[in-house]
């Protein structure tokens, strides 16, 4: 059992019927919100008004590249840390961590919600 529970596989699987049943999370701390609160704050320190476009597009390559590493890092370090304490604990963080990455079904709502507020600007 435990050797068919450490595919990827299964793990995406488990992610995509979560999202699937019950889209994101809405009680659960959310991955996503922090990491677009990492990319507000690098924005602030990154980006001048009076930057030419040039820069500013050099400075927008910086800031993908370094949110990713970032993101990256930081689910690598938690299931690792994870994986020592548990081979559970590291399964059910990796579903989390793809669950909430999905958004397959909350998407298509909320973008229709936001084309309302749109329309009505």
């Amino acid at each position: 059992m435990r050797f068919f529970m450490n595919t990827p596989m299964t793990s995406v699987l488990f992610a995509v019927v979560l999202d699937f049943i019950a889209g994101d999370p809405k009680s659960l701390w959310h991955p996503v919100m922090g990491i677009g609160k990492l990319i507000h704050k690098l924005e602030g320190k990154l980006y001048r008004e009076k930057d030419p476009s040039t820069l500013k597009k050099k400075k927008g390559i910086l800031l993908v590249l370094f949110g990713s590493i970032i993101v990256t890092a930081f689910v690598y370090i938690m299931l690792a840390l994870a994986f020592k304490v548990s081979f559970w604990l590291y399964y059910l963080l990796a579903v989390y961590f793809l669950w909430t990455g999905l958004a397959g079904r909350t998407l298509p709502e909320d973008s229709k919600a936001l084309r309302c507020i749109v329309l009505y600007i």
